[in-house]
C-alpha cells in the first residue's frame, strides 16, 4: 500500500502492466493490473490520489479504477495547468 501511495502511477499508453522502478531510481511505478488486483481485493471500484501534477485537473487511468486529480491552477504560477476537485455524491459516484 505505501508503495501505491507513494509511486507513480504508469499511464494507460505507457508500457507495463506491473511494477516497474521510477526512472529516477528512488521508489516504484505501478501499472493498471496492480490498480485492478488492489481494487479486487479491498472491494474498491476506484482509487482518487492527489498526488502529482496532472495539466487538466484530473484524468482517469487504469481502465477507469483510479482518479487522479491535481487542486492547484497554474502550479508555482508557471506551469499552466488546470485545476480540479472531486465532488463524492451520496451514491459514492463522482463528478
Amino acid at each position: 500500500m505505501t508503495d501505491m501511495a507513494w509511486g507513480d502511477p504508469i499511464l494507460d499508453d505507457e508500457p507495463g502492466q506491473g511494477w516497474a522502478m521510477r526512472p529516477s531510481g528512488l521508489g516504484w511505478c505501478f501499472g493498471a493490473l496492480v490498480t485492478s488486483k488492489f481494487n479486487r481485493i479491498n472491494n474498491l471500484e476506484l482509487i482518487v490520489r492527489s498526488k502529482g501534477l496532472v495539466m487538466t485537473g484530473y484524468t482517469y487511468e487504469h481502465d477507469q479504477q483510479l482518479l487522479k486529480i491535481f487542486s492547484c491552477p497554474n502550479f508555482c504560477y508557471r506551469v499552466g495547468n488546470e485545476a480540479a476537485v472531486v465532488h463524492i455524491g451520496a451514491d459514492l459516484g463522482c463528478r
